[in-house]
């Protein structure tokens, strides 16, 4: 066991110690960068029934997210992102209700590592209907909203980057590094998330549903924790000032599931299991030296079902859109500042 663990050791000194080789990036680490744009981002989670290995009857919950309008700089590695909600847009709240919460998104993208983590709460989802089609009376009602639905979420991954001399996220994430030649590399993390899905003591199941169905699906609370390991690939392609990337990242987690019936008993648990977790990113853009541009979409899911016989499972995803433009340039009076500032130095390394 020491031998396997020292020539591990070995293996990745090189790379954690390595320098980045300058010839594959250029910095702009000393300019203040600032972009806009508009993103929009949908989070779904799914009650699915498996029997023999395979899916029945499935719930789909989504939220009526809004198109925001986003904004945010970086200077010396410190940055800062917001975004507002498009008043003017029909949301089509009549048809799918209306969706209140908060979201929070904060990331640290450095050369070797990389810290994503998401948190929120949602509240007023809507459940489509793709594959249950069993109901008490004869309906064709497709969507029925769920306006006291409540979602809560934190979620975090963190990764390693092989190919750090190479290849960087900062370059489409931060803004602040340039990639100048195309490379890829391995990447290597672990995440852990825990969602809880109620409905105020109510079943999260619409009366219209047969017994049937209600017998699978019918909780008022559900909660998941999900933890395990995560291993993929990023590449980045690079034509000139364009680029585009493509991030596959897949992985296996244990996931532990608590289902609360509206009837006794008070709980239900089921037991661990192991399931398939998914991070995926596409980037294409243009990059010189004062201006940038580009359009991003990602997709996150967890607990997609591996080995589970027969039961309900839980996954919930998450997928985004955004569209952003931005420039650089040097801003000598906050250059000064930070020459005379020890403190501002400090958080500015």
């Amino acid at each position: 066991m020491k031998v396997k663990l020292f020539l591990c050791f070995l293996f990745l000194s090189p790379l954690a110690f390595s320098q980045p080789d300058s010839t594959y990036f250029s910095s702009y680490k000393k300019y203040f960068t600032y972009w806009g744009g508009s993103q929009m981002k949908v989070r779904t989670f799914r009650l699915n029934f498996i029997d023999n290995n395979e899916i029945g009857n499935e719930l789909e919950y989504k939220t009526n997210s809004n198109i925001n309008l986003s904004g945010g700089f970086i200077y010396h590695s410190i940055g800062f992102n917001a975004s507002v909600a498009v008043p003017f847009i029909d949301r089509h709240n009549s048809k799918y209700g209306k969706t209140k919460g908060l979201n929070t998104h904060f990331s640290f993208v450095g050369s070797r590592f990389v810290l994503d983590t998401h948190s929120g709460i949602q509240k007023g989802l809507y459940l489509t209907n793709p594959k249950v089609g069993v109901f008490r009376n004869s309906t064709s009602q497709s969507v029925f909203k769920m306006k006291d639905v409540r979602h809560s979420y934190v979620s975090m991954d963190l990764f390693y980057v092989f190919n750090h001399r190479r290849f960087t996220f900062r370059s489409f994430l931060n803004h602040d590094v340039q990639q100048l030649k195309s490379a890829g590399s391995l990447i290597a993390g672990v995440t852990a998330s825990y969602d809880d899905i109620r409905n105020g003591g109510l079943s999260l199941l619409p009366e219209e549903f047969s017994d049937t169905v209600s017998f699978q699906f019918n909780y008022h609370k559900v909660k998941l924790l999900n933890a395990g390991v995560l291993f993929g690939y990023s590449q980045t392609v690079v034509l000139k000032n364009f680029f585009a990337n493509v991030t596959f990242i897949p992985g296996l987690a244990y996931q532990h599931s608590f289902f609360y019936p509206v009837h006794p008993p008070p709980r239900k648990k089921t037991k661990n299991h192991l399931v398939v977790n998914l991070r995926m990113k596409a980037n294409l853009g243009y990059q010189s030296k004062l201006f940038f541009t580009g359009i991003r979409g990602s997709f996150r899911s967890n607990a997609t079902e591996a080995n589970v016989k027969k039961g309900t499972v839980l996954e919930t995803s998450e997928w985004e859109f955004q569209v952003y433009a931005g420039t650089r340039f040097r801003w000598k009076w906050l250059d000064r500042k930070r020459e005379r500032s020890k403190f501002i130095r400090f958080f500015t390394r």
